[in-house]
């Protein structure tokens, strides 16, 4: 199983890499925010999920399963 988030959420780009991902369910993950940390040379940015301990704070993430042989993103 593999909790997404980010871009990763997106079936069509997560497929591009790992063609057997089958969707599960959505989550949310309360008391935290995405902080995006770090600008790439290409112009997207790597973040990394907070925790804020806010419960107006959401992150909503995506469960997808991913065969073992292929590899995590």
């Amino acid at each position: 199983m593999y909790f997404a988030f980010q871009s990763n959420v997106l079936i069509e780009r997560l497929r591009h890499q790992t063609p057997s991902c089958r969707p599960l369910s959505v989550a949310n993950l309360s008391g935290y925010s995405l902080n995006f940390h770090k600008k790439l040379i290409d112009g997207s940015a790597k973040c990394k999920a907070l925790h804020t301990q806010k419960a107006s704070d959401v992150i909503v993430d995506a469960f997808y399963e991913i065969c073992s042989t292929e590899t995590a993103v």
